[in-house]
């Protein structure tokens, strides 16, 4: 059985300052720079190498969007805005191992950006007046073929366990949907895979699943309506479907509100390593993550993929 855990109001005070500090922690690599895209169809094609000073100005700003100078084509000028197309992130790893498997996944000589389409070919923002970004659904295999089309090196996704231990690919902590008139949420890693996979759009042709809502962050509640809409998936569905071309970043969710004790995360991260190292084969993975003791206890587990604190 799985520890029990503590909601962070649980905690004493200063402990509880202290894991939040911890989770919003960076640390740096100098080895390679992330280009996370928000929408991949907006990605240069990046099929350059980064000169030394463009690099180092990627890891100091925190957001930045790259613009081509006109007529040269190796040359990119950083532009640090708020409202951007691309996000520039420098994650790091923190021990050597990672670092290593870091570099043997950078192609060819000299320090190269890696785009990384975020969620596929983009997230999805039910609320936003931009219909681009109700497009494809996130997080689904359709997502991320569609990025393949694009100059992108890599998807990232959210992994997480169902209670059967199945890894499953979806960003939110808790699935809603609409039964007799009324709103009902569970949380993911509460469901079976079966339980899991009846959301949403089916795979097989006639049946219908249950209505897929959202709950937004000012608590309102919308049709997840997109205009490609694809069915959920889990980890294993992805490396079977996917282009092989493109790498995967894997993001290794976890909700922030709750506090995970070494045997549940290990318990987790076993999980998800199983099905990696019995479907990557030759495909690139780096993963990440928001939960510093997930992503310190996957370098401690593994030293083939690298590991990046978000």
């Amino acid at each position: 059985p799985n520890p029990p855990r503590r909601s962070l109001s649980e905690i004493p005070t200063n402990s509880a300052r202290r894991t939040c500090a911890r989770i919003t922690t960076h640390r740096v690599d100098r080895s390679m720079a992330l280009l996370k895209a928000a929408r991949v169809a907006d990605v240069p094609s990046l099929d350059v190498v980064v000169p030394d000073h463009l690099a180092a100005a990627a890891r100091v700003l925190g957001t930045c969007r790259l613009i081509r100078r006109p007529r040269v084509v190796s040359t990119f000028r950083l532009v640090d805005r708020p409202a951007i197309t691309c996000v520039a992130r420098a994650r790091a790893t923190a021990d050597a191992e990672s670092a290593a498997a870091m570099k043997r996944q950078q192609r060819g000589a000299g320090r190269r950006f890696a785009v990384i389409g975020h969620r596929g070919k983009g997230m999805n923002a039910l609320a936003s007046p931009d219909r681009r970004l109700q497009e494809v659904k996130e997080n689904s295999i359709r997502s991320f073929n569609e990025a393949a089309r694009f100059a992108v090196d890599y998807v990232e996704f959210d992994v997480q366990v169902t209670k059967d231990v199945c890894p499953v690919i979806f960003h939110d902590n808790f699935i809603v949907t609409e039964e007799h008139g009324k709103i009902s949420e569970k949380r993911v890693t509460d469901l079976q895979l079966e339980d899991f996979l009846q959301y949403g759009p089916q795979n097989k042709q006639g049946k219908n699943g249950k209505p897929l809502l959202r709950k937004m962050k000012d608590g309102r509640v919308l049709n997840w309506n997109v205009q490609s809409d694809d069915p959920l998936c889990t980890l294993q569905e992805a490396f079977e479907k996917v282009n092989p071309r493109l790498g995967f970043n894997v993001e290794l969710k976890f909700d922030d509100n709750l506090v995970y004790q070494d045997e549940e995360l290990t318990h987790i991260l076993q999980a998800i390593l199983k099905v990696v190292f019995e479907c990557a084969k030759d495909r690139p993975i780096i993963f990440s993550s928001f939960q510093p003791d997930a992503a310190q206890l996957m370098r401690k587990l593994q030293s083939t993929y690298p590991v990046c604190t978000s």
